[in-house]
């Protein structure tokens, strides 16, 4: 199996708009690494989701100056919670292609921290096309999330699902979310129906310490904080390696 990053998927095609779901937002990152190698490709339409805090952080940044001008960022607000998804969806007028990964867009994400991503496509993979299809969707009218993007996700909801409608699915990937049901019962529910396995309760009751906001909002401030005093020489070199798969 070929592993790819991001940035070779970016870099690969000629796309015409992408969209990037994230908790955290560093956008001197985003600036001076994504936003490049994505007008390089030729994509015209660039858009963020971020939760408010990660959007507040970016704003404070001295060096963000192209947010409004070449990229767009709407801060979702959850209800209960934190907005906490990590997606990429890269469309052009031949393909559609999307990552489900663990990594926001500060330069820990996207390189120096372990993290896991999926290459989602339609073309073998439709079933995972259409469940991210179905989470825009749900988003651009849910009513658990405050923000102002609602008009956009779901144009976004219904082009993706019309790209797994043409696809194909060989039934092995699917992509869940906790925008109408919790993840957990989800799982129970997919084990049940492979046979059963047992339930980690305190996992399945959200128990986990390390999963309260408070800790999360703790977790994001550091990344960003770390990437403001990495980001000069570093993402020059970051950049230098954008330019070459240019």
């Amino acid at each position: 199996m070929k592993i790819i990053s991001q940035l070779d998927l970016i870099a690969a095609h000629k796309w015409r708009r992408a969209t990037f779901t994230t908790y955290s937002f560093s956008a001197s990152f985003t600036e001076a690494v994504l936003v490049e190698a994505l007008l390089r490709q030729g994509v015209s339409d660039i858009t963020i989701l971020t939760d408010p805090l990660g959007y507040r952080m970016a704003l404070k940044e001295r060096g963000a100056v192209r947010i409004g001008r070449e990229y767009a960022v709407h801060p979702v607000a959850a209800r209960a919670g934190c907005f906490h998804p990590k997606l990429m969806v890269l469309e052009a007028d031949d393909a559609t292609h999307a990552t489900v990964g663990s990594g926001n867009l500060t330069f820990g994400g996207w390189s120096a921290n372990l993290e896991c991503l999926v290459h989602v496509h339609a073309n073998g993979m439709a079933l995972a096309m259409g469940d991210l299809g179905k989470f825009f969707t749900a988003l651009a009218t849910a009513q658990t999330c405050e923000h102002d993007a609602r008009a956009l996700c779901g144009e976004l909801g219904a082009r993706l699902s019309a790209s797994a409608a043409a696809g194909r699915d060989e039934g092995s990937v699917r992509v869940l979310s906790s925008m109408e049901t919790p993840i957990a019962e989800q799982l129970a529910s997919a084990a049940k129906a492979l046979g059963g396995a047992q339930q980690q309760q305190h996992i399945l009751d959200g128990d986990d310490d390390d999963q309260r906001p408070q800790d999360q909002r703790q977790h994001a401030e550091h990344d960003v904080a770390r990437d403001r005093t990495a980001m000069g020489g570093v993402v020059d070199g970051f950049a230098k390696g954008v330019e070459r798969r240019g």
